[in-house]
């Protein structure tokens, strides 16, 4: 009787283990995203005015970004673009947090698509 009791219990556990499962592979996989999402912006932000901030204040001849270096930043914001959509089909509300990142790696891409020296996908003249 209480070998019954006993398997009834680890059987209700393991019921229990395989529901909270997909729960938990759902969270440890927007934890990810998350940090990849930050890795990227933050990716943007040194790749665009940071690099470019920190060679200001030292002694250079020629401290305008270059328009490979622009390139770069708008793919990078691109890149950073299709985590967040991707994120929004699998998380939908949670994404939003998401965008916390969004002034890091977005900035310099949209000032000079706006500005009209660069185009969506990178090319600038």
């Amino acid at each position: 009787m209480l070998s019954s009791r006993m398997s009834k219990s680890s059987s209700a556990a393991k019921r229990l283990s395989m529901i909270r499962e997909p729960y938990k592979r759902r969270r440890v996989e927007f934890y990810f995203l998350t940090v990849l999402s930050l890795v990227i912006a933050l990716a943007g932000l040194w790749y665009g005015p940071g690099r470019f901030v920190v060679a200001f204040n030292s002694d250079c001849t020629n401290c305008v970004p270059d328009s490979a270096a622009i390139s770069l930043c708008i793919w990078i914001a691109w890149a950073w673009v299709l985590v967040v959509v991707l994120t929004a089909i699998r998380h939908q509300l949670k994404a939003f947090w998401l965008f916390l990142a969004a002034p890091f790696s977005l900035y310099w891409p949209v000032m000079w698509i706006k500005a009209g020296a660069c185009d969506l996908i990178g090319r600038c003249g």
